[in-house]
């Protein structure tokens, strides 16, 4: 295709700004096995440490991100990220490639833009003695260049060669459609050409926590023992979907006789278990060295634990609200237009 051939022109404007890990972790989150070849592309020269092999390896660092996140309070961390915008050298040579390798005699793209208006170029790229006939669809222009009148219907005219700027009222936080469909009137050809922008999104991190509780069993005394009759039963605590648990939240909750004179005191081992991405996503607890009341007699006791769990999201921030942390997304493929 010859938007892909000529994607080599494309050429970006990187600016270094400051930011924290938060914004990054959001970013970064919204990455996963479809869409890492277009990341990678848009983001490798910012962010290289996590670009610079494959989706496996992009994952295994993103998952050390994640647990960073899930287990220790690092969002006032900071660190420098990049933005990456296309630049307006690199957009008019990509636009020239395509309109010189297209079936299509038109090509569109964005050539400036302010808080509220974008400014569209459309170029028509044919060669020899070429009329195009268009109509404009979608975004209404604000200004432009002068319309004719055929068949009774107001159209542009573009020819071989010539280049048209087309004004158009646009704030990043809305979608932005132009969708051009013309005809050369030489041949009665289609020459369409269209270009589709996202809004702009804003990310902000956001953590969920809950409470997560088990129960031990335990047990002691008798053969003129303290600790005889030893018994422990150990509990797993298992974290909710998409959670990890948070070891050193662990505290008892209550303590039940439920057998005997009870028991005076315990100890207990605690084992973390990890999934695939590195989150704690269960923890066994597992009671010893239990020391009964009465040396004649067992008591037994069910011992309640708790344990916090927490899950870092991102969650997306409506247009005028306030968010801090927060990072804007935008497509730097949406940012140019093609020949449909």
């Amino acid at each position: 295709m010859a938007a892909d051939n000529c994607a080599s022109l494309l050429q970006v404007d990187v600016t270094k700004i400051s930011t924290d890990l938060a914004s990054l972790y959001v970013a970064l989150s919204q990455v996963d096995q479809t869409n890492y070849d277009q990341a990678k592309s848009s983001w490798g020269a910012a962010v290289p440490d996590y670009f610079s092999g494959s989706f496996d390896d992009f994952k295994q660092k993103y998952n050390t991100l994640h647990t960073m996140f899930s287990q220790t309070d690092a969002t006032s961390l900071s660190q420098d990220y990049y933005t990456r915008t296309l630049s307006p050298a690199g957009a008019q040579a990509y636009a020239t490639c395509v309109c010189q390798t297209s079936n299509s005699p038109l090509i569109a793209w964005v050539s400036g833009s302010t808080s509220s208006s974008i400014s569209i170029k459309v170029r028509c790229g044919a060669s020899g003695i070429v009329h195009v006939d268009a109509i404009i669809g979608g975004a209404a222009p604000l200004a432009g260049p002068p319309t004719v009148q055929i068949n009774g219907q107001a159209m542009y005219e573009f020819t071989a060669g010539s280049e048209s700027v087309f004004l158009f009222p646009h704030k990043d936080t809305d979608d932005f459609a132009l969708i051009i469909n013309g005809v050369v009137k030489e041949t009665q050809a289609p020459a369409n050409a269209e270009v589709l922008l996202q809004r702009k999104r804003i990310f902000t991190t956001q953590t969920l926590s809950g409470i997560k509780t088990g129960t031990i069993r335990i047990g002691a005394g008798g053969f003129k023992n303290y600790m005889g009759n030893q018994l422990c039963d150990p509990c797993q605590i298992v974290a909710d979907e998409g959670y990890a648990l948070v070891p050193a939240t662990i505290q008892q909750v209550s303590r039940t006789v439920i057998g005997g004179p009870g028991v005076r005191n315990w100890a207990y081992d605690t084992t973390p278990n990890k999934d695939t991405n590195g989150r704690i996503v269960s923890i066994t607890i597992s009671p010893k060295n239990v020391v009964g009341n009465d040396d004649n007699a067992q008591g037994i006791e069910n011992v309640v634990y708790s344990v916090e769990q927490i899950k870092t999201v991102a969650v997306e921030v409506q247009p005028g609200a306030s968010a801090a942390p927060a990072i804007v997304a935008i497509p730097v493929k949406h940012m140019i237009g093609h020949a449909a």
